[in-house]
């Protein structure tokens, strides 16, 4: 059998394209889960945003440690 660099590399390729890919939904789950917690608790926390890898991140912080 002849060993071919292709094989590894394209698995390798396609591993991270689908794992950036399905960074961006996960990162949607995750700032409506945070907007929904922050609506329940306006008066202890603050929803914060910030720049992330797949867009604006939400955080949902107590406002004591803003």
């Amino acid at each position: 059998m002849r060993y071919s660099i292709a094989t590894p590399l394209s698995a390798i390729f396609f591993g991270v394209v689908l794992g950036i890919a399905g960074g961006l939904p996960i990162q949607v789950t995750l700032n409506g889960y945070a907007t929904s917690q922050c609506k329940a608790k306006t008066y202890t926390h603050q929803l914060v945003s910030a720049r992330g890898f797949w867009g604006d991140t939400k955080h949902c912080v107590d406002r004591r440690y803003l």
